[in-house]
């Protein structure tokens, strides 16, 4: 578990590097993560990002699969933690999925 939480904050960090994200004071991110799950990954944002406000939107996976095809020409999103990246690829060729390597 500790390794994947490591992993996607890694993930989460580099697509804020890419998409600029760390560069604005505020970013509005959509998880499906569990409650528990998000606070530790919210942690480790704040620890790294002191200074960016995060608004964490939570919803159910088919909730949030839906309001992505739904914002698909006009994402309200900066950034999304946690779901089904396997069916997501396929749902968003063009969206940015990328693999990191974490800082140990």
């Amino acid at each position: 578990m500790k390794r994947a939480a490591i992993f996607f904050i890694a993930v989460i960090l580099a697509m804020c590097w890419q998409t600029g994200a760390i560069a604005a004071e505020k970013v509005t991110v959509y998880t499906s993560l569990e409650t528990d799950e998000t606070v530790k990954y919210l942690e480790a944002a704040r620890r790294d990002m002191p200074d960016l406000e995060i608004d964490i939107i939570r919803l159910s996976t088919g909730e949030l699969g839906a309001r992505m095809l739904a914002e698909k020409d006009n994402p309200q999103a900066d950034l999304v933690w946690g779901g089904p990246l396997p069916t997501w690829k396929n749902s968003f060729p063009g969206a940015c999925w990328c693999p990191t390597n974490p800082k140990a």
